[in-house]
This record gives C-alpha cells, sequence and structure tokens, in this order.
C-alpha cells in the first residue's frame, strides 16, 4: 500500500509540473539590459521596471540561452503593460525586426508573434522615439485564446504602394463577428524600392475616416499601425464598438507597401 501511495505521489507531481509549462509567462525580469550605455534600467523590488530611455536606444531582453535562442511557438503575443502611461512614441523590436508601434499615452503595447520566427528568439526590445522615462509593471507572452473558427472574408492581390489602393470587405461578411474576435491581414512588405524604410496599414470602417478602435494604442497621429520588415501577417482583436460599425458600412483597409493576399475573422 505504501508503495502504491509513493507511486501515486510521484504520478500527481509529474502531472502538476506538466501543467505548470502551460499558460502565459511573465519575462518581466528578464529586461534589464539596455542598448545604449548612457540609458539607465532599474528592476524594482516589487517587480516593475523603471526605464529611463534614450531616443532609439532600448529596453532589452536575451532569450539566447548559452547562444541556443528560445521556441516561442506556444505562444500568440508579446504585451508590455506600463504603470504609467507613455509620453512618447514606443516601438517594440523582434531579433532587430520592428514588430509593434505604440502611439503616446497608452497604458499597453502588444504584438503579434505571427509572422516572424518564434523558433528563433534570440532578442527583444522595447524603443522610445525621444528621451523619456517609461515604468513598466510587466512584460507577458500570451498563449492563444483557442483554435475557434477561421473565416475567410477577402482574398485576391492588393499591392498598395504609396497608399494607391486598397481593398474593401462587404459589411455581409461581419455578420456573424463578435466582440473578442479578430481580425487577421495575411500580406508581404514590398521591400523593392530602397527608399521605404517602414511599412503601414490603416483600417476604417468603410465610407469614413474613423479607424478602428480595437488596434487605437497602435496607430500613429493619422491612425496607421505600423509593422515590422518581413512580417507576413497583422491582427486586429474587435471591440463591440468595432463590430456594430463593420456590421453596418464593412471595412476598408490600404496602406504603405504592403501587398494583402488574405483577410481573416478569426473567431
Amino acid at each position: 500500500m505504501r508503495k502504491l501511495l509513493v507511486l501515486l505521489a510521484a504520478v500527481f507531481a509529474v502531472a502538476c509540473s506538466e501543467g505548470e509549462k502551460g499558460g502565459d509567462r511573465d519575462v518581466t525580469s528578464l529586461f534589464k539590459e539596455r542598448w545604449n550605455i548612457n540609458e539607465e534600467v532599474i528592476n524594482n523590488s516589487d517587480g516593475t521596471i523603471t526605464y529611463y530611455a534614450i531616443q532609439w536606444g532600448g529596453l532589452v531582453a536575451n532569450f539566447a540561452n548559452q547562444e541556443e535562442p528560445e521556441n516561442w511557438s506556444a505562444y500568440e503575443k508579446i504585451v508590455f503593460e506600463f504603470a504609467e502611461r507613455t509620453t512618447v512614441r514606443t516601438q517594440i523590436m523582434f531579433n532587430g525586426k520592428i514588430i509593434g508601434y505604440g502611439s503616446p499615452g497608452i497604458s499597453t503595447l502588444s504584438a503579434p508573434l505571427v509572422g516572424v520566427d518564434v523558433n528563433d528568439v534570440k532578442q527583444v526590445a522595447l524603443q522610445a522615439y525621444e528621451n523619456t522615462t517609461i515604468k513598466v509593471k510587466r512584460i507577458m507572452l500570451k498563449e492563444p485564446k483557442g483554435a475557434g473558427l477561421t473565416t475567410p472574408i477577402w482574398d485576391g492581390e492588393c499591392i498598395m504602394g504609396n497608399w494607391e489602393s486598397g481593398f474593401l470587405v462587404d459589411a455581409e461578411q461581419f455578420k456573424d463577428a463578435q466582440p473578442g474576435n479578430v481580425l487577421e491581414y495575411v500580406y508581404t512588405t514590398d521591400t523593392d524600392n530602397p527608399n521605404v524604410y517602414y511599412w503601414q496599414f490603416r483600417s476604417v470602417y468603410s465610407g469614413t475616416e474613423q479607424p478602428l478602435e480595437g488596434n487605437a494604442n497602435e496607430l500613429n497621429e493619422w491612425g496607421c499601425a505600423t509593422v515590422g520588415k518581413g512580417t507576413t501577417r497583422y491582427r486586429i482583436t474587435l471591440t463591440e464598438k468595432d463590430v456594430e460599425q463593420l456590421k453596418a458600412l464593412g471595412l476598408y483597409v490600404n496602406g504603405y507597401y504592403v501587398n494583402v493576399t488574405e483577410c481573416y475573422l478569426l473567431q
């Protein structure tokens, strides 16, 4: 009987250990370096970070363990939560590429881990466009909410160039949409023009100049979301207002040097 209890305890311990591997992951404590030697990073005793940023410096975490990169295939996005709203533009760098952009005055900044090599995670950094102080509450890797239903709502070949083209998704395509559903664009970044060094989307309710609010914290003052060179997917989590307006008006998307081939509603 005693042997049986010991065996059961061992099995239970293994099961608990395996269960703890899943779920969201807090990586705040790994962000303790900086790109510019004149910057300062303070990892506070309560787990928060005070980052005294210099323009185009970086709050950095290195994820290569003994030169072996990490694998983040279990995660959908990385989220920076700020203890105080930002005062300048910010961006998230993944292995040297921009994957997320934030306007001033935000309390969170997220970037989807789609369209980047999640099997080869070496370094992630938060950058500021100007000298500032950024107070970080925590930095999380988020698991997907679930597979759900993937519905194609547009396909084609939209070569946007310098805001020259766009595509329309009819309101009928959003008849089953719900708040929390995700709009996903599949695209390539056009790198043929050597003078182009950034790539953008602008997503509005059709017939208006009003951007969707689901990615409002990633938009610049012109309502545009910047995506990284070489990325292939961009996602917007729809709010209640987004769903209401999309069902009534539909969606219009254009951009700067991105070529879109597909658009999906993830439910």
